[in-house]
């Protein structure tokens, strides 16, 4: 397959996804805001995907903006430490660790560990990326990242999971709702409630429909949406309660967590690495320190 757009391009399309404005972005990068236009319409092309929605009132990523986002960032980067080898070595760029992880996992299993690491090497970048768990195990078999932060097992025997804390579901609930009240509920009792739900192939959906499975249950879709974070968001505007896991839920303050019982639905967050691979110093000390941290 030939490559047909140039780093630049690629470089134009990172800098219009932090900013998500073709004016602000044009400013950073130099040019004319018809220049990256031109450009974003080149890599689209090449890469056979539309990257951007546009709008006369904002800018939005696709799902495959999204991905091409991480990536770019990635390549960007390797292609920066590669020119400074080049140059010399007095100029040598910094070693990387990069970390696959579920957004959930970000305040609660992260912080303490990386914190830890920062105090040992503050001179290595450490790069974590946001992805769906899919999105994980993809990283991690490809070496993509060094290893994920992840809440599902994994039958490839290529990849190694560690257990590390065990994450309930609650109900989520604008506080001033009804059930916000409540000590805590059951399953049954949402019969008729209809729920912010994650899309069903998501594997925290696939994980809660198999565990009501068992007991003849199934759950009412009010709001069907792609990510949990998305769900937690729409159930903080009023819009209803959402299912979900207690550590997404309780990255908002202004929503309450109702504890979900019979059945008592829980994941395992852990992490997630290649067994035939050997880590560098630094991933397999970070890996260490995240295991050690929340213990």
């Amino acid at each position: 397959m030939r490559i047909r757009f140039e780093l630049s391009d690629m470089e134009a399309f990172r800098v219009l996804s932090e900013h998500l404005s073709y004016v602000k972005a044009a400013d950073e990068l130099g040019m004319s805001a018809s220049a990256l236009t031109r450009r974003i319409q080149r890599l689209e092309e090449s890469l056979g995907s539309e990257l951007l929605r546009r709008s006369t009132r904002k800018v939005q990523l696709t799902l495959s903006g999204e991905r091409v986002r991480d990536r770019a960032v990635n390549l960007l980067g390797d292609m920066e430490e590669l020119f400074l080898a080049v140059r010399g070595e007095e100029l040598r760029a910094p070693p990387v660790v990069t970390i696959a992880s579920v957004l959930s996992a970000t305040r609660r299993l992260l912080p303490p560990g990386l914190s830890a690491f920062r105090q040992r090497h503050p001179n290595t970048i450490v790069r974590v990326m946001d992805c769906t768990a899919s999105e994980i195990i993809d990283a991690v078999r490809s070496g993509e990242a060094d290893f994920g932060v992840h809440y599902l097992g994994t039958d490839d025997p290529e990849l190694e999971f560690h257990p590390v804390i065990t994450d309930h579901f609650v109900l989520a609930c604008p506080l001033d709702h009804v059930l916000a009240q409540r000590g805590s509920i059951t399953w049954r009792e949402l019969a008729d409630e209809p729920l912010i739900t994650v899309w069903k192939g998501s594997g925290i959906r696939m994980m809660m429909d198999f565990e009501l499975a068992k007991f003849d249950l199934s759950i009412r879709t009010g709001f069907e949406v792609r990510h949990a974070q998305t769900a937690a968001e729409l159930a903080a505007a009023g819009l209803g309660v959402a299912a979900l896991p207690g550590l997404t839920a309780a990255l908002y303050p202004n929503l309450r967590m109702v504890p979900l019982n019979e059945p008592r639905i829980t994941r395992v967050l852990g992490t997630l690495r290649h067994a035939r691979r050997k880590l560098s110093r630094g991933a397999a000390e970070l890996l260490s320190l995240i295991d050690q941290t929340n213990l």
